[in-house]
């Protein structure tokens, strides 16, 4: 009888914390924050993923604190993306909106570097078959009888020479790691030449071929060069016929991520592909 009634007080104390604790749902992620009102007192609140959070995963759930009236909440349903260049193409329209143009074109610009730089990652590692087992996983590299994890394969080609990651086809010796938007540019394009001139089987899942435009306004962009002119010692201030120009670069790196599947490394990492495979 007495098991019975602590039993009935445990179910009671739980079901009056799980009452208490509300949920809220996150109404913005990015890639540096997440926005969420406090269903307690109805503040607006902003937390850092990596100061406040500690994470840069999507929150499925989290119990956060709300700064105002510092109860404790369930915060859920934070935004999810494949790949990080993605972040910084969907806070466009909110900066576009809110008439922010200079951080339009910052971000733009970063969106079109860390799109090469994952697809270049993509091809020459996460996918590379010499990384990978007879059935398609990922093993790492073998190196004396031992298997050297990814994060040293990583290292060891941001160290490369442009020249050697191109097969000698680009004369650039800047090393990898130090290159900049217009070195990354030239080495996406060489690289790509193949996907450029023949048609992938994502295509298949494209509505319309965009491929030599799409290739064409990266090669020509002069994204790097608008944001130069912001950062650097003339601060540009762009207007909105400076940020209007780049609709087609926007467009172009969506497809170009749905055709050449562009995605964060972990993706491809833990998925198995083999040499007959596709990445579909």
């Amino acid at each position: 009888m007495n098991l019975a009634r602590k039993k009935s007080k445990l179910l009671k104390k739980i079901n009056l914390t799980t009452m208490e604790k509300l949920n809220s749902e996150i109404k913005d992620g990015s890639y540096e924050n997440i926005i969420v009102d406090c269903p307690h007192c109805g503040e607006e609140l902003i937390f850092n993923r990596i100061s406040d959070l500690g994470t840069v995963a999507p929150v499925a759930g989290k119990n956060l604190k709300c700064e105002n009236c510092e109860k404790v909440f369930w915060a859920k349903g934070d935004r999810v993306t494949s790949a990080k260049y993605r972040w910084f193409l969907d806070d466009l329209s909110f900066l576009k909106k809110n008439k922010k143009y200079g951080l339009y074109i910052f971000t733009l610009c970063q969106a079109c570097e860390t799109f090469m730089h994952q697809a270049i990652i993509n091809k020459r590692l996460d996918t590379n078959q010499a990384y990978r087992d007879s059935e398609g996983y990922f093993c790492g590299e073998n190196k004396d009888g031992k298997y050297v994890d990814y994060n040293e394969i990583y290292k060891k080609f941001c160290n490369k020479k442009i020249c050697e990651i191109s097969n000698c086809k680009l004369k650039d010796t800047t090393k990898y790691r130090k290159s900049t938007f217009l070195n990354l540019k030239d080495l996406f394009i060489c690289i790509f030449d193949h996907e450029r001139k023949n048609k992938l089987p994502t295509l298949k899942k494209l509505e319309e071929n965009k491929r030599a435009k799409s290739f064409c306004v990266i090669k020509n962009t002069d994204i790097n060069q608008t944001r130069n002119k912001i950062v650097h010692k003339n601060a540009h201030r762009p207007s909105f016929c400076d940020i209007q120009k780049y609709d087609d670069l926007i467009s172009g790196l969506y497809w170009l991520g749905m055709y050449l599947d562009v995605k964060d490394s972990l993706f491809y990492i833990n998925k198995k592909i083999t040499p007959t495979s596709t990445l579909v």
